[in-house]
């Protein structure tokens, strides 16, 4: 038995079938970039590779960015034809501040109420699902004045933003009932300002227009209407049909106007919205859309309670537009032009639907369709509307 356990030994070291993978051999050197990685880049090992004399054969794996800290990556690599593999430490960190999204710069309270300014606003963070809201200044809540302060926004990695916050403490307050009341934006003059070879003139209705004649909006100009499908109100709310949308799908086209839909969605977990696209699958069955299916999500108000990053955000409608995709339609978020530009981050990656409100759009990045009013009049529809132009 000990001249067989002898023999196979010899065999071994001969044909030099035993040795560990992980072991450096003695002339080989893989030097690792020293540079922090900032959390959720898209980095591959070929990246934290500074210099090799080696074939490194998984040089475009992608490095898991996902969390701060120390992290780890094997690389392999080939050496005298033989395969091993290299332990590779990097760091991920955080740097970037979070964003107030929903605020108020300056606040009137009377004497002696005292208030807590960081309840009723909204904040979010590249990173950090749950960042810390404290009001920094001095402020006598028992004395007339005006106050200077300061909203300090903190996430974990310890990034702070401030933002300015003016207080007015007064005796009391007199109430403005003024109201704005929009420009009225009459549909003929939007096709005759805006209608060209590369532009279609449009609108976006939901049951508040109740019933509408589509015969005369298309008599009337209108190329294409994007209909709202369904919506949910609330949080982990399940989304509920917009009671005209089959009506109106149905009237749409066959007065000959090309339709998209939209949903209104407060999804905050990939199970959420996994469900939501099946319901919006579910009740587009026999219908044929010419325009994409557009994501709306505007729960900027309640934003916290939602527990996500925007790194979340952006995943959650990758994830409706993966769902949509695999069923042969097209998608589109929907978005103002304030959080296109704080708080989306993949947006240059979608097809943009842009709400803003103005004669002549400065939003510079790309994007396919512009809700350019929401006081819109048209033949067909009792009362405002949303006007938009698509691009070609």
């Amino acid at each position: 038995m000990k001249k067989k356990i002898v023999l196979i030994l010899l065999i071994i070291s001969i044909c030099g079938c035993s040795y560990d993978p992980y072991e450096i051999p003695k002339d080989v050197y893989i030097n690792i970039q020293k540079d922090n990685i900032n959390v959720y880049d898209k980095k591959k090992v070929k990246d934290i590779v500074k210099d090799s004399n080696v074939k490194i054969t998984n040089q475009n794996k992608y490095l898991n960015t996902n969390k701060i800290n120390k992290q780890e990556v094997i690389i392999d690599y080939i050496y005298k034809k033989r395969k091993y593999k290299y332990r590779a430490k990097y760091n991920v960190i955080d740097n970037e501040k979070p964003i107030l999204i929903n605020y108020s710069s300056n606040k009137t309270i009377i004497v002696n109420e005292e208030k807590d300014f960081c309840k009723n606003i909204s904040y979010i963070d590249n990173y950090d699902r749950n960042p810390k809201c404290k009001i920094t200044g001095d402020i006598n809540y028992n004395e007339v004045g005006t106050y200077y302060l300061k909203y300090n926004i903190i996430d974990s990695s310890n990034n702070t933003l401030e933002e300015d916050l003016t207080v007015n403490i007064v005796n009391e307050i007199n109430e403005d009932n003024g109201s704005y009341t929009p420009e009225v934006k009459e549909f003929s003059d939007i096709i005759n300002n805006y209608k060209n070879d590369n532009t279609m003139i449009g609108i976006d209705v939901s049951e508040w227009q109740g019933d509408i004649d589509f015969n005369k909006l298309k008599e009337n100009g209108c190329e294409f209407v994007i209909i709202r499908m369904a919506f949910s109100s609330h949080k982990n709310e399940d989304l509920k049909l917009d009671k005209y949308y089959k009506t109106n799908i149905k009237n749409a086209k066959k007065a000959g106007l090309k339709v998209g839909v939209y949903f209104y969605t407060n999804a905050g977990s990939i199970n959420e919205i996994n469900k939501q696209s099946k319901f919006i699958l579910k009740h587009l069955k026999g219908y044929k859309l010419e325009l994409p299916i557009a994501y709306d999500f505007e729960s900027w108000n309640d934003f916290n309670e939602l527990h996500l990053n925007s790194n979340d955000l952006d995943n959650l409608y990758s994830v409706f537009e993966k769902n949509m995709n695999k069923k042969g339609y097209k998608t589109m978020l929907y978005s103002s032009k304030y959080y296109l530009e704080k708080v989306w981050l993949n947006k240059n990656n979608s097809n943009i639907w842009l709400a803003h409100y103005t004669d002549n759009t400065n939003y510079d990045k790309e994007y396919m369709l512009w809700q350019m009013s929401n006081s819109g009049r048209i033949n067909g529809i009792y009362g405002d509307v949303d006007i938009d132009i698509l691009y070609k």
